[in-house]
């Protein structure tokens, strides 16, 4: 099963976020409303028996909310149109390095490149889009996803989610 970690992307910003491509008229694949994410940790193909470490070490993952803010928009390798943070709230960090650790100690391979918080708007545009509002997203949860295709498309689909209010460390 092909699976991330993610921040499940606010009902306000994908309201923001769908209205900001039609203003622009990004072309290329437009990525899905409810497929809008923020990835914390790609995890790849993972099997089916290692799913349930995985919903255990979200279980013991806490973290403090925070908002981070969208406020660049890049077009990366093969026309990926990407709303990028210029700053990454220390609690984020935290989120991500957590994740990391814990997925290192099952032995599950860890993506090289640095963490750069952003949200994948659109694939295979022709054009960078000309401006981008600053859009402000909390983080008061995260997901574990798996990756389903059928019929030509790609659906994401939250296996477990775990929210700021269910506890902190010690509790």
């Amino acid at each position: 099963m092909r699976m991330f970690f993610a921040l499940p992307c606010p009902a306000s910003v994908v309201t923001r976020v769908v209205a900001w491509r039609k203003e622009q008229g990004i072309d290329g694949r437009l990525v899905p409303p409810e497929n809008l994410h923020m990835t914390l940790a790609f995890l790849g193909e993972i099997p089916e028996e290692q799913i349930d470490a995985l919903m255990a070490l979200g279980d013991h993952i806490r973290f403090e909310p925070c908002t981070v803010v969208l406020d660049r928009v890049e077009r990366w390798h093969q026309g990926l149109i990407s709303m990028i943070a210029s700053q990454t709230p220390v609690p984020l960090v935290s989120l991500v390095d957590d994740l990391n650790l814990g997925l290192k100690s099952l032995g599950v391979p860890l993506d090289r490149r640095p963490f750069v918080p952003h949200l994948t708007a659109a694939r295979k545009s022709r054009y960078r889009p000309n401006g981008l509002p600053s859009l402000a997203w909390p983080v008061e949860r995260f997901a574990l996803f798996v990756s389903e295709s059928g019929q030509g498309s790609v659906q994401y689909r939250a296996l477990k989610e775990w929210t700021v209010a269910e506890g902190s460390p010690g509790e």
